[in-house]
């Protein structure tokens, strides 16, 4: 098969597997329970507000054509526009443009954190096997992996800026605004790199 049919091949099969993925995302959007307009207007939103908020969000018309209205806003990369009002709002788009680099940089902070914490770590609590430092780190490894972002990041924030008031917390700029965020996103790599790294230095060592 030449090379051109090859990569049209594979990126039409591409582009049939991203419909079906996302034909069944939708259908799963609608059999799951829940109401997005419950989530914008609330429980004691009157029935002319709940009809807006459909009509804004596309919900007044049917599966079908509500499919092909989220095909047509991935077709002219607007992704559709912010609600309850789209008027004068920014594009679904612009708000993931917006948020992207903050993204991009806590990630790469979180990671860049994680090795440089982890390996260290690892090194040293392979030196001292059997030591209370391996158990130290063994433990820390352990809970670094146990407890989820969703609770470290709320208790980072108690104690580190709640009670110490040592780093700053959220709404806040600078350069030491990431370290909370970072230090809650970069935990878990952190604990499997460095107990991959004690394993590692010992299988090594012997």
């Amino acid at each position: 098969m030449p090379l051109g049919a090859f990569i049209l091949r594979r990126l039409g099969l591409g582009l049939l597997s991203l419909l079906g993925v996302s034909i069944l995302v939708f259908l799963f959007l609608h059999v799951i329970p829940g109401d997005p307009v419950d989530q914008l207007a609330g429980g004691e939103a009157t029935p002319e507000q709940r009809q807006k908020i459909e009509q804004c969000m596309g919900l007044d018309v049917s599966m079908p054509e509500q499919f092909w209205n989220f095909l047509g806003n991935v077709a002219d990369r607007t992704l559709g526009h912010q609600c309850p009002d789209p008027k004068g709002k920014p594009t679904v788009a612009a708000l993931i443009g917006d948020a992207f680099p903050h993204t991009v940089a806590l990630a790469l902070v979180g990671l860049g954190f994680a090795i440089v914490m982890a390996l260290p770590l690892g090194i040293y609590a392979a030196l001292r096997r059997g030591t209370w430092f391996d158990t130290l780190a063994a433990i820390g490894a352990l809970s670094g992996i146990a407890i989820p972002n969703m609770l470290l990041g709320p208790l980072l924030l108690l104690w580190f800026f709640v009670d110490l008031g040592w780093l700053p917390g959220p709404f806040e700029v600078g350069p030491t605004a990431i370290i909370l965020p970072a230090f809650a996103v970069g935990t878990h790599l952190m604990a499997m790199l460095a107990r991959m790294t004690r394993s590692a230095m010992g299988e090594v060592m012997g």
